[in-house]
C-alpha cells in the first residue's frame, strides 16, 4: 500500500501551544499569514507484508521432514518506508521596544536564508540549516518583516522493518512471534534548527529523532 501527499497548508494563526512570534499584531491578521507549522509539502509512505512461500501448501514446500516444515512455514516480512519533507519554523528576534509587552518578535528577513546557504550538508558545514546573516533584529518600534514559518526544516527518511512467525498450537489457538526494528537503517532524523536569534546555536541543528530501536513481542491468538 502506498500513499503520496503533495500539499500546502496556509494559516494566519495556530492553536495548541503555537510558538511565540506566530502572531505579532492582533489588528493585522494578513500580516501573520504563512505556512502552518504542521505543513509537509510532500510525503510518501509505502508499506507491505510478504508471507514467505515456505512450508506446507506453499511454493517452496518441504518434503523432507514434517518437523522441519513447521519451522520454515508461517514466516512474514513487513516494512513501512516513510519519506517526507520537513515542517516549517519561524525566525525569532528579541523585541527592542521597551513599551512593547511582547518579549519576542519575528526577525527581519534580509535574504532567503536557506537557498543562500552555500554548503547545505549539515554534516560538514557545522550543522547549520540556514544562513544566519540573512536575518536581523527589527529596529526599535518596528515589528519584524518576516512571515511565520518561512523556512522548512529537515525531512524524514525512515525505514521500519519487521519479521514474524505464526505457530499453530491447536485448531483455534496460535502463537505469534514478532521482531521489529524502528529506524532500521539508523538514519539520523534531524529536527528543526534553533530559530531564536538570541541563542548561541542560532541556525544550528542540535537535536535528532530517535535512533534505531528494537521490539520483540509474543501474542497469543485464540
Amino acid at each position: 500500500m502506498t500513499n503520496y501527499t503533495w500539499s500546502k497548508v496556509l494559516s494566519n494563526t495556530e492553536q495548541g501551544g503555537a510558538p511565540v512570534g506566530i502572531n505579532q499584531r492582533g489588528t493585522c491578521l494578513n500580516c501573520d499569514k504563512g505556512m502552518a507549522g504542521y505543513n509537509a509539502p510532500q510525503r510518501l509512505v509505502a508499506s507491505g507484508v510478504w508471507n514467505l512461500p515456505l512450508g506446507k501448501g506453499q511454493r517452496f514446500m518441504n518434503r523432507i521432514s514434517p518437523a522441519l516444515d513447521r519451522i520454515v512455514s508461517g514466516w512474514t516480512l513487513d516494512t513501512i518506508a516513510t519519506f517526507s519533507k520537513g515542517n516549517p519554523f519561524t525566525l525569532l528576534a528579541a523585541s527592542s521596544t521597551a513599551m512593547d509587552p511582547m518579549t519576542q518578535l519575528r526577525a527581519d528577513r534580509l535574504c532567503d536564508g536557506r537557498s543562500s546557504l552555500k554548503n547545505k550538508d549539515v554534516r560538514s558545514n557545522g550543522h547549520y540549516w540556514f544562513d544566519t546573516s540573512c536575518f536581523a533584529k527589527p529596529a526599535p518600534n518596528y515589528f519584524g518583516n518576516s512571515a511565520p514559518n518561512i523556512i522548512t526544516g529537515p525531512g524524514v527518511n525512515n525505514w521500519d522493518i519487521g519479521a514474524g512467525k505464526l505457530i499453530a498450537l491447536r485448531e483455534s489457538m496460535d502463537l505469534q512471534i514478532h521482531a521489529d526494528a524502528f529506524n532500521a537503517l539508523n538514519h539520523a532524523q534531524f529536527l528543526n534548527p534553533d530559530s531564536n536569534m538570541a541563542d548561541t546555536n542560532f541556525g544550528k541543528i542540535t537535536t535528532v529523532g530517535p535512533s534505531r530501536e528494537f521490539q520483540f513481542s509474543l501474542k497469543l491468538l485464540w
